[in-house]
């Protein structure tokens, strides 16, 4: 009944229903479409395809020439300047300036020049963006749209790998390398592990502790006194890791651990470095223990849980774009996708051309 008074109250296009906003409209099929293992060779043969820019990021080297890197970055910042140069606007309702732009390009410019300069490995411990320039300035197209940006290249998830391997010149930002897509990440938003051992630590973790999140939006419990892991936004296909709970009467954040999930946050210290905290999720929050099994039923229910959500354009607005919004879909089930069409039409998978479809 209630379901049935809500729906009158939301509109529709013409021909869609609102029986169409649920899953068991569009499949009965349980059919298991791939195995884990099919998924994660998949991965493998997806990020060592050329065509679709991906990282394989344990096998990144470990060292960077960032006197080179440097010169890389000013030509390839200033193609982007040139770009954008004309038609956008930096926060204002005038064109953006071309002196706009050399003030974002030298910041660019990592102040600690060295032929082997070693790259540090970060996880993300908030939700947080890959930006095209090291700043926050926004890029628009119209100043009537605020709400798209063309500083955002990608979402990156809470307890993500980065590698990274340049800072900038303002040291608010880091260059980094995501499994899809490098850009500069604000600093503030990731935590920067001891070694690769740490850090593979983090989120190279074994299946059966595995959690992951399939809800569109889900948060940690406000805390006052776990202010660190307090009200931490996890979006559709974020990954964390399942303590143990030997003794669930021992308090976490001033809470027992009952009718919940513990698992381990990434927090960043005041340094800057990393360390992991233990905190809870409830247990009706929209969390599997593993990686979904990979069915019609399954894809389609997780795709619908970010029905009627605002569109961010690269991520931005907490939110998804069109691309990103697969990737996460996918991300629940364990597989990896390339970060934009062009890319994912690339992958090595079977594909179906339906540009002479009929509409």
């Amino acid at each position: 009944m209630t379901h049935n008074v809500m729906s009158e109250n939301i509109k529709y296009l013409p021909d869609v229903r609102s029986e169409m906003s649920h899953a068991d409209f569009w499949t009965d099929e349980d059919e298991l479409l791939m195995t884990q293992e099919e998924i994660e060779a998949q991965n493998t043969l997806t990020i060592s395809t050329k065509e679709t820019y991906m990282y394989d990021l344990k096998n990144q080297p470990e060292v960077v020439n960032t006197i080179e890197l440097n010169k890389a970055l000013r030509t390839s910042s200033k193609a982007d300047a040139d770009y954008y140069l004309g038609w956008t606007y930096l926060e204002s309702d005038k064109k953006a300036k071309e002196a706009e732009f050399n003030k974002m390009i030298n910041n660019t410019q990592n102040l600690q020049r060295k032929e082997k300069y070693e790259v540090k490995y970060g996880v993300a411990t908030r939700r947080t963006n890959l930006h095209t320039f090291p700043s926050d300035t926004a890029i628009w197209d119209d100043p009537k749209d605020p709400e798209c940006n063309y500083q955002y290249l990608a979402s990156v998830r809470v307890n993500e790998p980065l590698v990274i391997t340049s800072v900038s010149k303002d040291r608010k930002f880091y260059l980094a390398k995501s499994v899809c897509c490098s850009g500069w990440v604000p600093a503030e938003d990731v935590a920067i592990c001891k070694d690769k051992e740490e850090w593979l630590s983090a989120w190279d973790i074994p299946k059966e502790k595995v959690l992951v999140v399939y809800g569109d939006e889900v948060y940690t419990e406000m805390s006052v006194t776990g202010r660190e892991t307090s009200e931490v936004l996890m979006t559709m296909g974020t990954v964390l890791e399942l303590a143990d709970v030997e003794n669930p009467n021992e308090l976490i954040d001033n809470r027992s651990a009952y009718q919940n999930y513990v698992v381990y946050m990434p927090v960043r210290n005041p340094d800057g470095s990393y360390t992991k905290k233990l905190t809870l999720i409830p247990e009706n929050e929209k969390v599997n223990i593993g990686y979904l099994p990979m069915t019609k039923n399954n894809i389609v229910s997780v795709a619908l849980e970010a029905l009627g959500n605002t569109y961010g354009w690269g991520n931005w607005l907490n939110s998804d774009d069109c691309s990103g919004y697969i990737r996460n879909i996918y991300k629940c089930f364990g597989l990896e996708l390339a970060r934009n069409t062009t890319l994912q039409s690339a992958m090595p998978m079977a594909k179906i051309d339906m540009k002479d479809m009929c509409r």
